[in-house]
């Protein structure tokens, strides 16, 4: 993450314990719960820049899990209901889900295009960046073109909503 300070800051500030998960070579695992924050649980990979997209990943679940105890993204608790689809999974999800995916996966593909944009890195490692930068801002369109028509947002949820779309 030390490709920019605002990666390091995003990690530094919300995941402060790493807990190792035992992965496999195909898979890599990553958690973050919001009953303990700025806990990152995840499996170590060989590959630094999967390692730093999983750490930026799950920290921004915990930042969004702070501000969502701050102010509030939901008027009511239909935005847990897990029916809406996602750009993410097969089995429907709840609307709090596709807000964590898009937020996560902004962090995500904006860090991937730091990594692309940077000329000190080999260009393989940079083009395969610009294209996981790329398939994560699909996604993130995806997620927010539910999450935009959904009408169970507080003022602090479409005030984050209108953040992330216009990133």
């Amino acid at each position: 993450t030390r490709i920019h300070n605002r990666w390091n800051d995003l990690v530094g500030l919300f995941g402060r314990v790493l807990a190792p998960l035992k992965g496999t070579k195909d898979h890599n695992l990553s958690a973050s719960f919001r009953s303990l924050p700025k806990v990152i649980f995840l499996s170590l990979s060989d590959d630094p820049l999967i390692l730093a997209e999983t750490l930026i990943h799950e920290a921004d679940h915990n930042m969004l899990y702070a501000i969502d105890r701050r102010f509030g993204f939901w008027k009511n608790d239909e935005a847990y209901q897990p029916v809406h689809r996602s750009p993410w999974r097969d089995d429907p999800r709840p609307l709090d889900g596709n807000l964590r995916g898009a937020s996560a996966f902004t962090s995500v593909s904006e860090f991937l295009l730091d990594v692309f944009l940077r000329q000190d890195i080999v260009p393989r490692c940079r083009n395969d960046a610009l294209k996981r930068s790329i398939l994560a801002a699909k996604q993130v369109r995806e997620a927010l073109s539910i999450l935009l028509t959904a009408d169970c947002n507080t003022e602090a949820g479409r005030t984050f909503l209108g953040q992330l779309d216009r990133r």
